[in-house]
Parts: structure tokens; sequence; C-alpha cells
């Protein structure tokens, strides 16, 4: 018996990088893996890799710069009650993306238990970036379809 097995669900990806006169670049990275089991096992799971796993969404995102400390040096961006050299560049970049992917697992025939999960992989922030993820709202749909080969002709009327 196979089964086609389709995990699809709405994901959020949120990256903060920021520089200042002190710093020149700042990376953010982070993306959402789904796996599917079936009987608590991959090993019946084709797509995605050996661990039934695929990424759905992932980012990169970096900013650099090399002016903001020549700026600060020369004058004042702007002036707040008790600081001075504020000046800054931010970059910020959010998304927002649905996703579907198609696993097979072939069965022996009987019931079965199918799951699908998430989780947030290769998350890292370097000098005071941010991140996070989210998954949903989402679904799995799982059809039993059956292999056949065609024995012979087929017949016309």
């Amino acid at each position: 018996m196979t089964l086609l097995i389709q995990p699809s669900g709405v994901t959020g990806l949120y990256t903060d990088t920021k520089v200042s006169n002190t710093i020149t670049t700042s990376t953010a990275e982070i993306g959402i893996q789904v796996c599917v089991m079936v009987d608590g096992s991959a090993k019946y799971v084709e797509g995605g890799d050996a661990n039934g796993c695929a990424i759905y969404d992932e980012r990169l995102q970096q900013v650099s710069q090399n002016f903001l400390a020549g700026v600060a040096q020369v004058a004042t961006c702007s002036t707040t009650a008790g600081s001075t050299n504020t000046c800054f560049l931010d970059f910020l970049q959010a998304t927002l993306s649905a996703h579907s992917y198609n696993f097979i697992a072939q069965v022996p025939n009987g019931y079965h238990d199918v799951r699908a999960t998430w989780s947030i992989v290769n998350a890292s922030t370097s000098n005071g970036g941010t991140v996070g993820a989210c998954l949903g709202p989402g679904n799995v749909l799982v059809t039993q379809t059956k292999v056949f080969n065609n024995s012979g002709a087929i017949l016309s009327f």
C-alpha cells in the first residue's frame, strides 16, 4: 500500500539585523523544518532527507556597513535627551509563506499512525540580531493509493 502524505502550512520567519557606528556587520538565520513519521519511524517515508524531513522555509540575512563610524566622528546625527551619536542603519526583513511538500510511504496493508511535526532549525544571530519563526495554520492530507502494473491491453467497446 502506498500513502501520499502532504503536510502544508503557512510559515512565518522573522529576522532583525542591526548595525551602528561600533557594529559593522550583523547576521540572522532561521528556518522551519517539517518531518513525517509513519508508525513512529521514518523508515517508510520517501521525500525530504533520510529522516523524513524537509526544510519548508529558511532565511539568511546579513547587513554590513562601513560609513557610520565616520559619520559619528564628523557630526552628531541627532541628539536626544542625554544621548549623542545615535546614527544607525537598521535593516529588518520578515516573510510569511505557505508551503506544501509531498512525501510517499510504502507500507504494509493495515492501519498506520501518520504524524507530521515541525521545528525551528539553524537559528543563529550575531551582534544583536534577533530571529523567530512560526507555522500555522496547517494540515496534513493522507491519501491511500494503490500501485499496480497493467497486465494486458485496455479493451474498447
